[in-house]
């Protein structure tokens, strides 16, 4: 599968067999309402069944719609790639040239960032930090 997408008409047979497996659930729950109200079943009687049912329907569509997503996730995959490979061949061979140009842009404006990070974090500029701190406090001392 993940070389070929799934045909369509393939697509539609599983949704609708999950369509039929939800009406099948509904079905039962209508006759089950139907036997109670004719007097084969109570009321208690008929919410137990009710919620093994509705149970039931839980656990198959929780595994049905998981194998049904992880079909999309694999068409996904296929028809973005054959997407990409269609966009590339109708790309401008040029492009090539103009992309590059674009990232040496971007890699200059990350080494100025990282330039500046640097400077931040050098040694003289803390230095000349700590000489200001102190030429500050000997005014203050000098005075007492």
């Amino acid at each position: 599968m993940s070389e070929k997408a799934r045909p369509l008409t393939t697509k539609i047979h599983l949704y609708h067999a999950l369509y039929l497996v939800n009406r099948g659930f509904d079905l039962t729950l209508t006759g089950l309402k139907r036997l109670t109200e004719l007097g084969l079943f109570r009321n208690y009687d008929l919410r137990e069944h009710e919620a093994n049912v509705e149970l039931a329907r839980c656990e198959a569509n929780d595994e049905l719609t998981g194998l049904l997503q992880s079909y999309e996730q694999e068409d996904e995959y296929y028809w973005e790639a054959h997407r990409d490979g269609l966009k590339e061949q109708h790309a401008d061979p040029d492009d090539v040239f103009f992309k590059a140009r674009e990232r040496r842009q971007e890699i200059k404006q990350q080494i100025k960032t990282l330039q500046a990070g640097l400077s931040r974090q050098s040694p003289r500029r803390a230095h000349a930090k700590k000489k200001k701190r102190l030429a500050r406090r000997r005014p203050s001392h000098q005075s007492a």
